[in-house]
């Protein structure tokens, strides 16, 4: 299930430029049951002892003005965002907690909720194109000595699509409780994929690698619809993996 907010502010909403964390926070204190936010939060669905939330989300839309000297984004309102989940229970108690709150505080500022827009979702029989709303991550860990190292692989790298493929092998598995016979797909960018399209975004002392740009997913129509769902990449409940499809093989332009 997918959905889009927009909030209205009387004044400029100024943010950290590093605010995913911040958006991450509203999403989770608006969680009105208590038992779905503890396991969202601390828990997640467990899998070869990884974790996944199923859920994730864009970078704010609207008009902006960003210092970097100063490390701040100021919005124009309204400001707009994108939030997907497998899990269609999430969504609708967040969104009916945002529809019951006069008022919603973002970074101690106030924000209304003017709208809230269901996606329908989407029909997928062939590859389809994408465009990034939040960077996609792909990484992965390795032990040297006593320290973890930490690779974050480019869209040109191979490794890059491997990576994405076995992540969504397993939210398939979590979501249906079963494997796909042909769980097969790739994630290529359309033309090169140079560092302007690189984010480095600081999460809680941590820094992550992603990257914006236009892609090509091609293969499992399942394993699409899971990762327009839930995410593609890795850490998509920080706000990371969240794309639209703006044009599929035998479809033509989907939304503007």
């Amino acid at each position: 299930m997918r959905v889009c907010y927009e909030f209205e502010s009387d004044k400029p909403v100024k943010l950290p430029i590093q605010y995913n964390h911040i958006l991450q926070g509203l999403i989770y204190d608006h969680i009105s049951d208590a038992a779905l936010k503890h396991f969202l939060h601390e828990e997640g669905f467990d899998i070869n002892n990884r974790r996944y939330k199923m859920f994730t989300f864009s970078r704010l839309e609207g008009a902006f003005n960003m210092n970097r000297d100063k490390g701040v984004i100021e919005f124009k309102p309204p400001l707009k965002l994108t939030l997907s989940s497998a899990m269609e229970v999430f969504i609708e108690n967040l969104s009916e907690a945002f529809m019951k709150s006069d008022r919603l505080n973002l970074a101690g500022q106030p924000l209304s909720l003017s709208s809230i827009k269901v996606i329908p979702p989407p029909h997928i029989d062939g590859r389809v194109k994408v465009k990034m709303l939040s960077p996609v991550v792909a990484y992965s860990t390795a032990k040297n000595m006593e320290r973890t190292i930490t690779y974050y692989y480019s869209p040109m790298e191979d490794n890059f699509s491997r990576i994405i493929e076995q992540g969504l092998h397993r939210k398939y598995q979590l979501i249906y409780n079963r494997r796909l016979p042909e769980p097969k797909l790739t994630m290529r960018p359309i033309g090169r994929i140079d560092d302007r399209y690189m984010k480095v975004i600081e999460y809680k002392g941590t820094v992550i690698k992603g990257w914006m740009g236009i892609y090509w997913l091609d293969g499992s129509p399942e394993l699409i619809k899971v990762a327009y769902d839930s995410g593609i990449g890795s850490k998509t409940s920080m706000g990371f993996g969240c794309f639209d499809i703006i044009q599929t093989e035998k479809g033509g332009e989907r939304n503007a």
